[in-house]
Order: C-alpha cells, then structure tokens, then sequence
C-alpha cells in the first residue's frame, strides 16, 4: 500500500498540486529498504533517502504555503469561479469590458510569450545540467584512469623491489663464494718428492681438475652444513695424499736401496782388480748420501707438517671469522628484508585504504550531481506543467470572456434589428396616415378612412409599447 505525505484525494490539494506541477509521485513516503540496491554502498544509499526526505518536506511545504495564500484572499476562489452560474450582473460586466478586450488579448499574448521564454530558459538549465553531468562522469572516468596508472606504477614497484631483493641476495653469496675461494686459494701446497717430480705433469694435471671440481661443487653448496663437509673433505684428501706420498717415498727408496746394493754386488763379482775397499767406501758414501737425503726428506716433511698444521689453524680462524661475518650479513639481510616487507605492508594497507576513501569520495560526488541533474529534470518538468496549467486556465478564461461577448453581440443586434423594422413599420403607417388624412380632408364622412385611421393609431402605440417589454 503506497502512504503519502499529503491527502491527495482533498479538491483543494488537488487544486494546489495542479497550480504548483507537483506530481502525485513527488508525495511518495519511502523507507531506508527501499533504496537498496546490489552493489551500492551504504553511504549512497544513506544519501538517496536523505534527498528524498528533503525533497518531500520542501514540497508538503510549497502545498501548504499555497494553500494558506488562497484562504486569505478576498476573491473568489477557483471553486467559485467555476462553480456559479452567470448572473445578469456578470454578463453587465463583461458587456462593460467589451471596449477593453484588445488589452486582454494582448496581455494574453505577453503571458504566453513570457509562458515561452521561461521554457526556452528552462531547456537552457537543462542543457547546462546535462552538460555539467557529462563532464562529472568525465571527471569520473579521469579518476579511473588515473587510479589504474597508479596501480600498475605499484606493481612495477613491487617487481623492481622482488628483482632489487634477489640481486642483494646473489651479490651477497657472491661475496661470501669470493671470501671463500680467498680461503682456499690459501691452502698449502702438497709435498713435493723425487717421484712427483718424476710424474709431476699427471699429478699436476690431476689436483688441477681435482682442484677445479672441488671448487665447483663447492660453489653449488650454500648451506653451511654442506661447507663443513666439504671443508672436511678436503682436509682428508690432503691427508690421505700426503700418507701417499710418504709411503711412495719410503717404497721408492727401498727400491733404490736395493738397487745400489744389487749393482754393487755385481760390480764387485765383475771387477778384476782387487779395488774393493773402493768400492766399499763408494757404497758407504752413496748409502751415508741417501741416508742424509732421507733425514733432510723426513726433517722437512716434519717442517712441511708443522706449516700445515699452522696454515690449517689459520685457516680454520679465517673460515670460521668468514662464517661469522657471512651470518651476519645473513641476518642483516633478513632484518632489511623484514624491515622493507614491514613498511610494504604498511605502505600497501595505507594504499588499499586511500584507494577505498577515494572510490568513496568518488561514488557520493557522482551520487550527488545525478541527485542534482534530477531535481533539476524535475523542476524543468514542474515549470512546463505549470505554464501548461496557466495556459489552460488563461485559454478557458478567453474562451468564456468570448463566449459572453459573442452574447452580448448577437442580443445588440437583435434590438437594432428588431427597432429598426418597428421604425420602417412606423415611417410606412404614418404615410398610410397622411394618405388617409388627406382623403379625409377631402371627404370628412367618409368611414372607411375613419376606420384605418384608427387602426394605424392603434398598431403605432403597440409598436412603441413592445420594444420596452423587449428589453
């Protein structure tokens, strides 16, 4: 059931609605609920239900204005007017307005023509409207516009900072590969003997790559558990190596020992002269010479050693410093990093929040001017059905003013008609008298002429008579 702000079955709310162009819509009492729309937000509807209770007080109180203004006049009212019948009086009146309705006609058409202008500045309005509606959803659409670039320049943004984040984090291992390969480079070298001197361009060849696949596995390990072991690794390779080069060592000189004592033995089976304290003393000395090589050997495999394990100690210090330093570039990076996710965050929540203030502002603008371009719609329709109410009444009031005039016209003329046969009738009988006068003063007896006399007299005093009865 639809409730009104008004009783618009009242003729003088009618009455009022029809001089004012007021529609019978335009008195609808509507709820919160029935503004609610999918997809709109609260604020909006908020602001619809807001304009429409404005909008309706404003209009019950134009109503009621114009119906206070038509009790205090002192003339008859609309009802009245069309209400009684025309009086002897009234058609007085209107005789008496007659000469003046040359000026009714032409304040009639200066009311039409100022009926006709306030259209043509009511299409104005309108037009201005319509173009100030444009360019709001113009403005709208800018705002769009605008917001996407701002977007996308963000998630640039946040690609750069991803591809920044990644760069640091290679930089950073590649500092610590660099530290590292530093370490190794460090490293001593192995013990040299005879025998890798003899087979020095395969073992050189062999710790090369060794050393090469080392390094490279050492590279593709990040973790420090992985370095640990391969640390320990190599430090059991250069053991390993360095045993086998020791047991090659003594091996190797048992077997020239034994060769020394073996060619001895046949130099002295062979020889002819008897020279063999020579011989002796020769053995003597190259065995007195091995020995010497072989403490010299042992004296600097001893040094070689304790230089080893001075360099592993360094060594050892240098990584373990190394590591330090690398966790906590580590753990500074973390804390930049959490830092840089913290304020990204942050600097997204306040994003995410000015964007929502913005669609907002944007929605109740775009709210508020189509609010605007329809009062001013409606207010262009109310002044069309108000001139169209004015125009009607005007051309009524014409047509009744015309109605009456017409009537005057055709009973003026009926008189002048009616008196000027009655004054032709009386000019023909008092011919017809002076006729039968004369013939009177010729024959004084003479009835006949008495008698026509008579009725001439008598037809000429009912003619004067009448047209007073006429009127």
């Amino acid at each position: 059931m639809t409730d009104y702000a008004l009783d618009i079955g009242n003729p003088l709310i009618k009455y009022a609605m029809n001089q004012l162009g007021i529609k019978e819509d335009e008195l609808l009492q509507l709820e919160f609920s029935d503004f609610y729309e999918k997809g709109v937000n609260e604020d909006v509807q908020k602001i619809r239900y807001e304009h429409h209770i404005k909008k309706l007080q404003e209009t019950v109180r134009l109503i009621k204005t114009f119906i206070r203004e038509e009790r205090g006049r002192k003339p008859e009212s609309y009802f009245d007017r069309h209400n009684t019948s025309s009086s002897p009086q009234s058609s007085m009146d209107t005789s008496k307005r007659i000469t003046d309705s040359e000026k009714g006609k032409e304040k009639c058409i200066e009311i039409i023509n100022n009926a006709l202008s306030e259209i043509e500045r009511t299409e104005k309005y309108k037009s201005a409207t319509e173009k100030k509606l444009k360019s709001a959803q113009q403005v709208k659409k800018r705002l769009k516009e605008d917001f996407s670039k701002k977007k996308n320049k963000q998630d640039e943004f946040k690609v750069l900072q991803k591809l920044n984040f990644e760069k640091l984090k290679l930089e950073e291992a590649k500092a610590q590969n660099n530290v590292l390969k530093t370490i190794l480079s460090s490293s001593p070298r192995f013990f040299r003997t005879e025998d890798t001197q003899i087979n020095g361009a395969r073992s050189k060849s062999n710790s090369v790559l060794s050393k090469r696949l080392e390094a490279k596995s050492f590279l593709d390990n990040n973790n420090d558990e992985a370095y640990d072991s391969d640390v320990q690794a190599r430090l059991n390779s250069f053991y390993m190596k360095i045993e086998k080069s020791k047991a090659n060592y003594e091996q190797q000189l048992q077997m020239k020992r034994e060769i020394a004592s073996r060619k001895c033995s046949e130099f002295s089976a062979k020889s002819e002269k008897p020279n063999d304290m020579q011989t002796v003393e020769k053995a003597l000395r190259i065995i007195n010479k091995h020995k010497d090589a072989s403490d010299r050997r042992s004296k600097s495999v001893m040094k070689l050693r304790e230089e080893r394990e001075k360099l592993k100690k360094k060594n050892q210090d240098r990584y373990s410093s190394v590591q330090d330093r690398a966790k906590e570039q580590e753990k500074n990076i973390l804390k930049k990093a959490e830092y840089l996710e913290k304020k990204l965050k942050a600097s997204k929540n306040l994003l995410e929040q000015k964007q929502a203030n913005l669609n907002k502002n944007i929605a109740i603008k775009a709210e508020l001017h189509r609010l605007r371009g329809i009062d001013t719609i409606q207010n262009v329709e109310r002044q069309k059905r108000v001139l169209n109410a004015r125009r009607e009444q005007i051309l009524e009031k014409q047509f009744m003013d015309n109605q009456r005039v017409e009537a005057i016209k055709k009973e003026k003329e009926i008189t002048v008609n009616y008196k000027r046969e009655q004054a032709l009738k009386a000019m023909m009988d008092k011919e017809k008298a002076l006729e039968i006068a004369a013939v009177i003063r010729r024959a004084p007896d003479h009835k006949t002429a008495h008698e026509r006399l008579k009725e001439i007299e008598l037809r000429t005093t009912s003619n004067f008579n009448s047209p007073n009865k006429k009127d």
